[in-house]
């Protein structure tokens, strides 16, 4: 038996944020560390991240799984960490949104406002790369 990773699926629960409809501020404490949900009754794991986060003058933890595209809590919390080449004490900001998937269950949509500039403040650094030269000297005069 791995008792270091059964101790460590025991912690999953306790001073755990599920972040629920509407604007949530919170400071992340350390880097994140990479974990698995074990969902024991259909025998699978899930890869996931945990932040050690401080909301309202709080410490608690907040599982994030692994998302697959830059508009998942995964994704746009990759970009800032790669922006600001950590993600410890980063203060951030996150919108929480109730939306309907493709299957039309309902489910909440998760919007970081920092990843957003951040994509939109490269998007518009990859434009001016693509302009050819003599245009963008003509552009400065």
């Amino acid at each position: 038996m791995n008792y270091d990773k059964e101790v460590e699926n025991l912690n999953q629960g306790g001073d755990t944020w599920k972040p629920k409809v509407g604007v949530h501020d919170f400071v992340v404490l350390a880097e994140p560390e990479e974990t698995e949900y074990v969902d024991e009754d259909k025998g699978t794991s899930t890869p996931q991240i945990k932040l050690e986060i401080e909301i309202n003058g709080e410490q608690k933890n907040w599982f994030v799984g692994r998302g697959k595209t830059m508009k998942s809590a995964y994704g746009q919390l990759m970009v800032i960490g790669k922006y600001y080449k950590k993600l410890s004490g980063q203060k951030l900001q996150l919108i929480v949104q109730e939306a309907i998937d493709k299957n039309g269950d309902v489910k909440n949509s998760y919007m970081f406002p920092q990843a957003a500039k951040i994509v939109q403040a490269e998007q518009e650094a990859e434009e001016k790369k693509d302009v050819p030269e003599p245009i963008k000297s003509g552009l400065a005069g």
